[in-house]
């Protein structure tokens, strides 16, 4: 099981005032940021979906990262610590999280609350645990 790596979905939502390019670096700041933890990696997602007639092989969807993890417990503290920090920072933001067991949680400056943050935790750990044995759910 120290081998496994496990994928967590990362989805930044913003209200509609806001354009393509601050949502980039939105999410640019939530990678740089989420880098800063002892996760594997935090990588853009790239997408299928190109305009007719482009020769490019994938584009970067700024408005979601695909986070990699070998480990849970201090780390999910870490990620969870960042992403409520993050978003207290950045009123009208959203950001969802789909887990490894396809659960998804949702986190808003108007829910980042000591009961709510615990909840998170407690519901990713056992999303990782479960990912990371027989994946039944």
């Amino acid at each position: 099981m120290p081998g496994d790596k496990q994928h967590i979905l990362v989805m930044v939502i913003t209200d509609d005032e806001a354009d393509a390019s601050e949502l980039r670096v939105l999410t640019q700041r939530l990678r740089e940021e989420l880098l800063e933890t002892d996760v594997d990696n935090v990588q853009p997602v790239q997408t299928e979906d190109l305009p007719e007639g482009t020769k490019a092989i994938g584009v970067i969807d700024w408005s979601a990262l695909w986070i990699t993890l070998s480990q849970s417990g201090d780390v999910v503290v870490g990620l969870v610590g960042v992403l409520s920090s993050w978003i207290k920072r950045n009123q009208g933001v959203e950001v969802r999280l789909v887990l490894p067991n396809k659960a998804e949680l949702s986190l808003k400056s108007a829910n980042v609350t000591q009961e709510n943050i615990a909840e998170m935790l407690k519901i990713m750990q056992a999303s990782l645990h479960t990912a990371g044995g027989s994946g039944s759910s």
